[in-house]
């Protein structure tokens, strides 16, 4: 493998990179090579690009580079994504949360669940089952019900997460992912959302 300094160099090099790049389209490129730098400084770079980034198409591939080595500590920032004005980013934090998310993002995705519409209804009702190990379906008032009795005795992050006792939903956690690259499936990727470079 690479030695430990120059895979952290190698990082450094590349949040520089960042930091002075004014193309969305390469600061897509190095977003996406910094998912994959394993080093944990690189987090709060990620984090900080998917609250405070002007532009949806860089949120979105913050997300998926949260999504290379996931962490717990990027739950925040997914729980955030939910609300965001562009359905793809949304539909990006889906599968992070899938991974990573614990008892503070169940209540945010019933949340979605009731004010999403069109296949991210379906995206949410698969992230959910994922989590909890359980099915509702889209009832709204079924899932509010649930989380308020068992809410309190939740356990575990991510796909590994559930309820004690809880019966295996049908087909798994693993639906989620079925739907495509970050949910997006395979017409609309990143780079659709992006300004064209020959208008700038």
């Amino acid at each position: 493998g690479i030695p430990e300094a120059r895979r952290l160099e190698a990082a450094d090099t590349l949040a520089r990179l960042l930091e002075r790049e004014r193309k969305p389209a390469r600061q897509a490129g190095i977003l996406r090579a910094l998912g994959h730098a394993d080093d944990p400084r690189i987090l709060d770079i990620l984090i900080e690009q998917v609250i405070r980034s002007p532009l949806p198409a860089l949120r979105l591939v913050a997300l998926e580079a949260l999504r290379v080595h996931p962490d717990p500590a990027s739950e925040r920032a997914a729980i955030l994504a939910l609300g965001d004005d562009a359905w793809p980013v949304r539909a990006a934090a889906l599968p992070l949360l899938s991974a990573i998310g614990g008892r503070d993002c169940i209540a945010p995705l019933i949340d979605a669940l009731e004010r999403e519409d069109g296949r991210l209804i379906t995206e949410v009702i698969e992230t959910l089952k994922a989590l909890t190990k359980r099915s509702f379906h889209d009832n709204v008032v079924l899932w509010r019900s649930w989380w308020a009795e068992h809410g309190a005795n939740f356990a575990g992050r991510g796909r590994a997460a559930g309820v004690p006792g809880g019966a295996e939903v049908a087909g798994g956690g693993d639906a989620v992912f079925r739907l495509g690259r970050a949910g997006l499936g395979p017409r609309l990727q990143p780079f659709d959302l992006l300004p064209d470079p020959a208008r700038e």
